[in-house]
């Protein structure tokens, strides 16, 4: 699976999900980060237009991807402290998920990973 991490997402998630086969890239290693990062719409389309898995930890991105859902958006819902261990601990869940849908926006809790099915208001 191929993911771009966005600018709020530690690169520890990176080493992670490349230690469990992935292909990963940080939203600021394609030019959407920086001292003026990228628009979160920017970085959704970056995603589809290669194929990715947008993985977040914000809210208001979350939000406008949830009432507006295009692509394939993953919110961690979580501190960033604890992304690896519930990434390590729902990866498979999450994966399923992903297989089976190409829009969506998925939440990922410590004890559950919650598909928001698509939608356009």
């Amino acid at each position: 699976m191929r993911f771009l991490l966005d600018n709020d997402v530690d690169h520890a998630v990176a080493s992670l999900l490349r230690g469990l086969g992935h292909d990963v890239v940080a939203a600021s290693e394609v030019g959407l980060g920086g001292a003026v990062p990228a628009a979160d719409d920017e970085v959704t389309v970056y995603a589809i237009d290669r194929g990715m898995v947008v993985v977040t930890h914000d809210r208001e991105f979350t939000a406008r991807r949830k009432r507006h859902t295009i692509g394939l958006h993953v919110r961690l819902m979580c501190a960033q402290p604890d992304a690896v261990d519930v990434l390590r601990e729902r990866h498979d869940e999450l994966l399923d998920v992903l297989s089976w849908t190409d829009t969506a926006v998925v939440e990922m809790y410590r004890t559950r990973v919650l598909h928001h099915p698509p939608r356009w208001e």
